[in-house]
């Protein structure tokens, strides 16, 4: 018989087993579910990396900034992309151990594998640096914010100075500079712009005239720019991918499976109207093209039949 002392370590084992096991059975699992992971990445990968080969020629084209800044975010990307090849490479080789961004090599470590590694080394050497590297942020807030409210007093000051010698009221833009003149010369600037185009009756800011263009139409240059090459550059990679066959529409693929009888006959519901719109539309163009000829034709007989009796002799010419 188990003694009363032994019962409670036998069972403390078997806890200890059957939690073993389960950590165990935990970890299979979880690997097995990180090398189907890494596995479906490396296959988008792969699609990546094909996609990036057909669409080499393409090239960016319009403003200088909206290019620099699609460039820049390319940039990134395909730094991420090489990051996590690597990473999901080594995934599937090691049966699903868990393989951290910091890890990767220097040579094709990404966005990713900088940040942790840096955060990872202040927490993990001298977690002291990062209380001090905040510290030090919120100290050069502080301080900025103190700057601009003493910028503020300084201003509010000599502007009241000004006031009371002259009697004048003095706006803060015209005062020495501070948050509240830049504040003003932004409201003022908006509201001329506004004012501007409500009198002359325009849609949108940018269509003001020169000198009454305000912050909103800057806003709205720039976001035009970036759209416009974004749209041109999407639309010339779309058309390089088709011709590559690496876009494929299910109803083109497969239009027996239930994914592309889907798509056709949701294509077909949605087309259906627009081709009929487009067709009275047609129709009406050309009923009233019709109308018009013969309107046409009308005027110019009943011009002609007054210029016959015009030129027609009198019976006294006779």
């Amino acid at each position: 018989r188990i003694s009363q002392t032994a019962r409670p370590q036998q069972m403390l084992r078997a806890a200890r087993c059957v939690l073993s096991l389960a950590v165990a059975a935990r970890g299979l699992q979880l690997g097995e579910i990180r090398v189907s992971l890494a596995k479906a990445a490396l296959e988008d990968v792969a699609w990546r990396r094909a996609v990036e080969k057909a669409t080499r020629s393409v090239t960016l084209e319009g403003d200088p900034v909206a290019v620099a800044t699609i460039s820049r975010a390319k940039q990134l990307a395909l730094a991420v992309l090489d990051e996590e090849e690597y990473r999901a490479t080594q995934m599937v080789s090691r049966g699903g151990a868990a393989v951290r961004p910091r890890d990767v090599p220097a040579d094709v470590r990404g966005p990713l594998g900088d940040f942790e590694a840096r955060v990872a080394d202040a927490v993990e050497h001298s977690p002291w640096n990062v209380l001090t590297v905040v510290s030090a942020w919120l100290s050069e807030v502080i301080a900025g914010f103190d700057s601009e409210v003493e910028a503020v007093v300084q201003s509010e000051m000599a502007r009241a100075k000004r006031t009371a010698a002259t009697g004048d009221r003095l706006r803060p833009l015209d005062a020495p500079p501070s948050a509240l003149g830049k504040l003003e010369l932004f409201v003022d600037a908006l509201v001329k712009e506004e004012m501007a185009r409500a009198s002359t009756g325009r849609a949108r800011p940018v269509e003001n005239e020169a000198g009454m263009r305000g912050p909103l139409a800057a806003a709205e240059r720039r976001a035009a720019a970036l759209f416009d090459v974004i749209s041109r550059y999407e639309t010339e990679r779309l058309e390089a991918l088709k011709d590559e066959g690496l876009i494929t529409r299910p109803m083109d693929r497969s239009p027996q499976d239930a994914l592309g009888f889907v798509e056709g006959v949701a294509v077909g519901v949605v087309r259906a109207p627009i081709l009929v719109s487009a067709l009275i539309s047609r129709i009406q163009e050309l009923i009233d093209e019709v109308r018009a000829d013969a309107d046409a034709a009308e005027r110019l007989w009943a011009f002609e039949d007054d210029s016959l009796a015009v030129d027609a002799p009198s019976d006294d010419d006779r």
